[in-house]
């Protein structure tokens, strides 16, 4: 099989700079998830400065970013399995924040260094739109596919793919009530909140 994985809050955590950003602004209170931070920022500070954020944290902030705790293992999981993976992510090559920052080459950045030896062993596809990323998961023809957003898991079944869809939420980074059922197929799709779940729907295909 073939297994494409989203980047960021999927394999990337930026958990360390969502809390960065909001020591900056002056918002330590607000949990450390993205949806908190965004709408603390917009509600205090506008769009235009969440926009601000998302380009630090995707771009430069990206250097301080950690693989989530299980990817390791279920890379060799897939190895052991024989199966393959590539990484297929949403990024503009400008950063509507700032268009000095180049968002494509942090993401190629950011797994070089976290991924090391397994860099190189992996397709690495950045796209700049969403449309862009769905019709790259069907072309390559995508058996599975791991995303942290239900919205573009629920799109890209409407392309038609058959694509075993898996809903991949951090625990820490989940809020309350909001996930589907741990393992289940809501919406019709998988959901798991660490990869060693992954792992078990895997060896439960």
């Amino acid at each position: 099989m073939l297994i494409g994985v989203d980047l960021d809050n999927t394999i990337l955590n930026h958990r360390t700079s969502l809390i960065a950003i909001s020591r900056l602004m002056g918002l330590e209170n607000v949990g450390p998830t993205k949806t908190s931070l965004k709408k603390a920022i917009i509600d205090r500070f506008g769009d235009a400065h969440w926009t601000f954020a998302q380009a630090l944290i995707y771009g430069p902030l990206s250097m301080e970013a950690e693989v989530y705790s299980g990817f390791y293992d279920f890379l060799e999981r897939m190895h052991e399995l024989e199966h393959q993976v590539c990484i297929v992510s949403h990024r503009t090559e400008k950063a509507s924040g700032d268009e000095r920052i180049n968002l494509k080459n942090y993401a190629r950045l950011a797994v070089d260094r976290l991924l090391g030896e397994y860099s190189s062993k992996y397709s690495v596809y950045t796209e700049n739109t969403i449309e862009e990323k769905l019709r790259t998961i069907n072309r390559l023809n995508c058996d599975v596919f791991v995303d942290d957003l239900p919205h573009v898991l629920d799109l890209l079944q409407q392309t038609g793919s058959r694509a075993i869809r898996i809903l991949y939420r951090d625990s820490a980074d989940s809020e309350v009530g909001s996930e589907p059922a741990l393992g289940s197929r809501d919406a019709s799709f998988y959901a798991a909140n660490s990869w060693f779940e992954v792992i078990r729907i895997f060896d439960r295909l």
